[in-house]
């Protein structure tokens, strides 16, 4: 194999998004991914305790997806295997934003949370008075996230403080 075609198979965050949503990331029961495999090849499976919904976020190695289950979970992106999860109030549909060392994630339990991307562990959590289907987006300091309580929320990505 030449130094060209070694390159082109390299994983990068757009071939691993691709390839997990080729892999049947929507199926109800749980969360296919697949990472260095060759096209069509399934290399690891991870099931939840319910629906996948929401987008993965992949950082540093790591594939960070929410379930109905109540979990925002941290997984190898080379094995599949769980480096973290945290448990939530309700389901997750919101797809997480990684920025910066931490994961930001709504929850149908009203909640916006900012978690540890190393441990899970929460920094932060914002009390909305509606579900948090939205995907946060985050840009200069300022995560953005809206509710089903109507409102767009703009929040200090360090405090979680209303800006």
């Amino acid at each position: 194999m030449t130094e060209d075609e070694i390159t082109a198979r390299r994983p990068t965050r757009r071939r691993t998004l691709q390839a997990i949503a080729g892999a049947g990331l929507l199926a109800v029961g749980g969360f296919t991914g697949t990472t260095m495999a060759a096209p069509g090849d399934q290399q690891w499976v991870f099931e939840t305790g319910a629906w996948v919904s929401s987008s993965p976020a992949v950082a540093d190695g790591t594939i960070y997806i929410g379930s109905y289950d109540n979990n925002v979970y941290a997984l190898d992106a080379d094995d599949g295997k769980v480096i973290w999860f945290h448990e939530t109030g309700g389901g997750v549909e919101s797809s997480p934003a990684v920025v910066d060392g931490t994961v930001y994630v709504g929850s149908n339990d009203n909640s916006v949370y900012a978690l540890d991307a190393d441990n899970g562990e929460v920094v932060w959590t914002y009390d909305t008075d509606k579900e948090v289907y939205s995907s946060p987006v985050v840009a200069d300091g300022t995560v953005y996230v809206g509710s089903y309580d109507h409102d767009v929320y703009a929040l200090d990505a360090d405090s979680g403080e209303v800006i």
